[in-house]
């Protein structure tokens, strides 16, 4: 059963209020193995993985 499709945009909120790489991690930690992110649809844990990703470089001072 898919979850509501509100969570993308609570996932993207959490995870847009991540200031450091540790918490950065953290928060993949948490939602990675969550119900929330493993009921989600393909497409929209898509769009939350490739914000994490964007999170991601951002620290690691990649050009995006």
């Amino acid at each position: 059963m898919m979850l509501k499709a509100i969570q993308l945009p609570e996932a993207v909120a959490a995870l847009n209020a991540v200031v450091t790489e540790t918490d950065l991690m953290q928060w993949h930690d948490d939602w990675m193995s969550s119900s929330e992110y493993v009921g989600m649809s393909d497409d929209n844990a898509k769009l939350l993985e490739a914000s994490f990703e964007g999170k991601a470089q951002h620290f690691a001072g990649v050009a995006q």
